[in-house]
């Protein structure tokens, strides 16, 4: 049985929303074998076919913008009167939120797997969680600061961050969040936390770090204190990889990894190019860290 972990904070607000389908949603549909059926996503036309079983169908029929997903769950368990209410609550919320992913599902009010987070903190300074609405101004300070860029993931690209298409699918995919800092109103400096698609995985890396001079605490402290509130799944460590070759020109900033918390793990030999990758790790205290 799969366990969806959710935080406290999606527990709470993802059971009054309410999910819609339509039809329009579908590109392609096709009926399969075992009562299965493939579709494709209107939304998403890159994707390869979907492949649904009769629940999860279940689940989009009374996708109605009408019933919330609390009476989505009563209704489901209705139908499987010998599965435990919480299996089925646990099946119900996992499903959405894949239908969500591939935007085969809208909701009538919010998204509740779109995260919103703004803490004030140190004078005018907000720590700010970005979404959709923020792209444009995401792309124009990645172009404006280059020459300020602390650290990239060892398995990313730079040239991608420039791109609308790929910031836009990483948000509504849920793989990657962007956390901003700003100076009265002004984004100052931005740090990217990237998810695994493994619904299981409970650990988050450092994807990239682009901040102005004296902003890089500020981003981190941030990262440490209230990224954990915004995470749907329990995430247990926030990692970064470095390649030990650039240890030495990035000890600078492992000193402000470790200001914050992080601890040097372990060393993975041969891991990047052949070469040993050093894994710093924050842990979070508790679910949720100071979730908001």
């Amino acid at each position: 049985m799969y366990d969806f972990k959710m935080t406290a904070r999606l527990r709470t607000n993802i059971m009054k929303q309410r999910p819609i389908f339509e039809q329009k949603n579908f590109s392609f549909r096709r009926e399969e074998k075992e009562g299965y059926i493939s579709v494709r996503s209107t939304n998403l036309p890159r994707l390869q076919e979907l492949f649904l079983n009769r629940t999860t169908q279940n689940i989009l029929k009374k996708c109605n913008g009408s019933n919330t997903v609390e009476q989505i769950i009563r209704i489901i368990s209705d139908m499987y009167p010998d599965i435990q209410r919480q299996v089925i609550a646990n099946d119900v919320v996992k499903n959405l939120s894949v239908l969500s992913r591939f935007q085969l599902i809208e909701w009538k009010e919010r998204n509740p797997f779109m995260k919103k987070l703004c803490v004030a903190f140190e004078g005018n300074k907000e720590f700010e969680l970005l979404d959709e609405g923020d792209i444009r101004e995401i792309i124009t300070f990645i172009k404006a600061n280059t020459k300020n860029v602390r650290f990239l993931n060892v398995m990313s690209r730079f040239e991608p961050y420039y791109d609308e298409l790929f910031i836009r699918d990483v948000l509504f995919n849920f793989t990657e969040d962007f956390f901003a800092v700003r100076e009265n109103g002004e984004i100052k400096g931005i740090a990217t936390l990237k998810y695994t698609t493994n619904l299981d995985s409970t650990v988050c890396s450092l994807g990239l770090l682009i901040a102005q001079a004296g902003y890089e605490e500020s981003l981190l402290t941030g990262i440490v204190e209230y990224s954990g509130g915004t995470c749907n799944r329990a995430m247990v460590k926030i990692k970064v990889q470095l390649p030990e070759k650039d240890c030495d020109a990035k000890a600078e900033f492992i000193e402000n990894l470790q200001t914050h918390g992080f601890i040097k793990e372990n060393i993975s030999l041969g891991e990047f190019q052949g070469g040993n990758v050093c894994n710093y790790c924050f842990f979070y205290e508790k679910e949720g860290s100071k979730a908001c």
